[in-house]
């Protein structure tokens, strides 16, 4: 597989963060191209990737391994004499992956697979990914070179026009102080979404995987767009998760958060299980006289999981999967009931 930039040899590096894959040596003075082969046990493996040009920036990407090939044998030498060794041979999902390094560029690989799940964590059987915020890659504009400051809980990167906060569940939230004048100026764009695009773009170099976002919400207020983007996972809403950002005309975030906790897989399971369930009329019938009279509405099933910061202690995650009665909406629901029928308090969340 052949990993590419374009506009002109950007490559500096590619680095394999996870699998069993391996990359060609570093570039430093810019490559066109950079090779990488795999070593998979199986189909179905994956390698997670970062591209990384040569002034700096970098893109995060991941491919799968979705055909094991007949080993090949290769003659090398080392301080022995000549050795033969067996290479492994491995398709990957794409033979190219392009490294666009422009300020609201990304990786854009070949054609998707069909449902859009295949070497990611939405896959069936999966831990559901999380994302964490890397101040590395923050566009958020502190107005000077923010100083750290520790309390117990709570990191805080602090400018002269604005702060960072991350908890120590891995929640951040970034805003601005009332007077600072950044937040005077107008938003990225006045397209909502060539907007949401980018401020998509923004949070999946922050670890957000693709598969994961449902769909981007549009707030609009007096001082411009906040974008937002939905969870789910195969279709099925993932309550609590966050994510969302405001950028002005420089490419500077004023406001920002992101809480993207991993799912286990026994979580995603059970949600799909249940939701497969309540799409059976008759099973459904069969489930809903189990409810009480005041939750005979519409409900759907949901992934719900702990919140952060709410808690003022460090406490065990939890996740799980209900059936909420209400609207549809994660946000909304009258009532939530596990798959016996019995109710679940939302004091858990």
């Amino acid at each position: 597989m052949v990993v590419s930039a374009p506009g002109g040899p950007l490559l500096s590096d590619v680095r394999v963060t996870r699998g069993s894959c391996y990359a060609q040596p570093s570039c430093p003075s810019g490559c066109d191209k950079i090779f990488v082969s795999g070593s998979g046990t199986a189909a179905g493996d994956f390698c997670d990737l970062v591209a990384t040009s040569t002034d700096g920036r970098s893109e995060t990407f991941r491919v799968a391994i979705v055909q094991l090939g007949p080993p090949e044998r290769m003659c090398c030498a080392d301080s022995s004499g000549a050795q033969w060794v067996t290479f492994p041979v491995v398709d990957f999902d794409q033979t190219e992956v392009v490294v666009d390094f422009n300020p609201d560029g990304g990786v854009a690989d070949g054609p998707p697979p069909a449902d859009g799940k295949a070497g990611t964590s939405c896959e069936p059987g999966a831990t559901l990914i999380g994302a964490s915020y890397d101040l590395s890659k923050s566009r958020f504009v502190f107005g000077s070179t923010p100083v750290r400051e520790d309390a117990s809980d709570i990191t805080r990167w602090v400018g002269s026009d604005g702060v960072v906060a991350i908890w120590s569940c891995g929640a951040e939230g970034g805003s601005m102080n009332g007077s600072a004048p950044e937040t005077n100026l107008p938003d990225w764009s006045s397209d909502s979404s060539a907007l949401s695009d980018h401020v998509r773009a923004y949070l999946v170099s922050m670890g957000v995987e693709p598969c994961q976002i449902a769909d981007t919400q549009v707030e609009a207020g007096t001082d411009g767009y906040t974008i937002s983007l939905v969870r789910a996972v195969d279709g099925i809403a993932v309550g609590e998760s966050i994510a969302y950002a405001k950028f002005n005309v420089n490419d500077q975030t004023t406001l920002e958060g992101l809480y993207w906790p991993t799912i286990p897989a026994a979580t995603v399971a059970s949600a799909r299980a249940f939701r497969d369930l309540v799409a059976d009329p008759v099973a459904l019938a069969a489930y809903k006289a189990k409810l009480p009279a005041t939750a005979q509405g519409n409900g759907v099933v949901i992934i719900h999981h702990s919140r952060c910061p709410s808690l003022s202690t460090p406490s065990t995650f939890q996740s799980g999967a209900t059936y909420d009665v209400g609207d549809g909406s994660p946000w909304s629901a009258s009532s939530s009931f596990d798959i016996n029928g019995n109710p679940v308090s939302t004091a858990l969340w």
